[in-house]
């Protein structure tokens, strides 16, 4: 090989290589999954598989822990554990083990409070929101504005499925929920989340393969309280005194049934969740409301009358 044509391979190499690190962005996130009283998943997305990092710390200048990815991956879920209840904690992401790190007087969370404390709580609740409409943009700006003139963080956020609309894909995802909400407040508020219909309509009720399943990380071994569902279809958690838990009203289990039967696994779990609970506030969501007369009436639809005679009294 002549010294000519190894230099010019050399350099493409090279050029690759640094092409590559420089390439690298992130696309989606960072935004917060499974917050507890000492724990909490970070996710973001890369458009390049990468080692990505998490360093944080108790404040903007000391950020002296860190976790990082065990393999090169686009879809980085980093959790960080042995943290203290009911702290603010600042943190960063680097997309390299030793690269730059992108942070912000906005990259916090803070954990949850201790189970069973007294403290005021506040919850925002939607759903239905993603519709990438101007009524979707006029809650949000109106919510965050609320925040600014109290003074007052959101303790949890819960989002009641149909998050993205027609039906749920990844990209819907990205231009109806993550472009609308991503530099609001999706880097320091938990996002707790159950699946509607329109997410299940890129699929099909009996698979969990759905772009919902792949975007949330959601509790299955009692991370957060409760009892161990197994599943991400379920799951509860405790922050103060409140124990919620967040059930799936569309999905199929085993082939035949829906929450509203309340014969299959999700609702037997839910009786042993509900007879473990010891907490005097509990709040239970789902999609399908069993009390409704706006665009649905559940005095004339059969899965909402089921829900409400069915599952209501349990």
């Amino acid at each position: 090989m002549s010294t000519l044509r190894y230099s010019f391979l050399l350099f493409c190499l090279v050029l690759i290589i640094v092409s590559t690190l420089f390439a690298q962005k992130i696309t989606r996130g960072p935004y917060l999954q499974t917050g507890t009283t000492t724990g909490i998943v970070v996710r973001w997305r890369t458009d390049a598989a990468t080692i990505g990092k998490v360093i944080y710390g108790s404040a903007p200048n000391q950020k002296n822990r860190s976790v990082a990815d065990e393999v090169a991956t686009t879809e980085h879920e980093l959790k960080i554990t042995g943290l203290e209840p009911n702290t603010v904690y600042y943190y960063g992401i680097s997309l390299a083990p030793e690269g730059a790190v992108i942070e912000g007087n906005d990259y916090y969370f803070k954990t949850a409070a201790p189970v069973g404390s007294k403290q005021k709580i506040r919850i925002w609740a939607m759903s239905d929101v993603g519709d990438g409409s101007p009524n979707q943009r006029a809650v949000r700006d109106a919510y965050m504005q609320s925040i600014k003139n109290d003074n007052r963080q959101t303790d949890v956020v819960l989002f009641l499925g149909d998050n993205a609309y027609a039906i749920g894909t990844d990209e819907e995802y990205q231009n109806n929920f993550f472009n609308i909400y991503q530099d609001y407040f999706l880097k320091n508020n938990t996002l707790w989340s159950v699946p509607g219909n329109h997410e299940y309509y890129s699929g099909s009720r009996t698979s969990r393969d759905i772009s919902y399943f792949k975007i949330f990380s959601l509790p299955q071994k009692a991370e957060g309280g409760g009892v161990p569902s197994g599943s991400e279809m379920y799951y509860s958690f405790d922050y103060g005194n409140v124990h919620f838990i967040g059930l799936d009203s569309d999905g199929i289990e085993d082939n035949q049934y829906r929450l509203y039967d309340t014969l299959g696994p999700q609702v037997k779990w839910l009786k042993r969740d509900l007879a473990a609970n010891r907490q005097p506030w509990t709040i239970v969501y789902f999609h399908h409301p069993p009390y409704t007369r706006n665009s649905h009436d559940s005095d004339s639809e059969e899965e909402l009358k089921l829900i409400r005679q069915n599952l209501t009294p349990i």
